[in-house]
């Protein structure tokens, strides 16, 4: 479903705007403006992510639940991720526990990190 168009048909987004659909590395403000590389075959796992390639990485993938959600087509670029706690390559498929975006609401208080 997409939900831009759920929006625009509802009268709750103009044209001008633009809602972000889901969370993903792709929308998150610690892929933004980082080093990207065009992906090849090997460099993904069956869902279209980047699995850790080493002990460190794999480690601080468990611990910020670093997950590859599946999905039609395949990613093209990876990115890298800057959350320190993180910092290994990411795609559009992927996400975590430390996902967040200028602007993002919480109802519990918490606002996100570069409001």
């Amino acid at each position: 479903m997409d939900i831009n168009w759920l929006r625009k048909t509802a009268g709750m987004l103009t044209e001008k705007e633009e809602a972000m659909v889901g969370t993903n590395c792709s929308n998150c403000m610690y892929t933004k403006d980082s080093k990207s590389e065009k992906v090849t075959e090997k460099d993904l796992n069956k869902q279209g992510g980047c699995d850790p390639d080493n002990e460190k990485d794999l480690k601080a993938a468990k611990e910020g639940d670093v997950i590859t959600m599946p999905g039609k087509g395949t990613p093209e670029v990876k990115v890298m991720c800057k959350h320190p706690k993180i910092a290994q390559w990411v795609t559009e498929r992927m996400c975590c526990a430390f996902w967040d975006s200028p602007g993002t609401h919480r109802a519990y208080g918490k606002q996100a990190i570069g409001k």
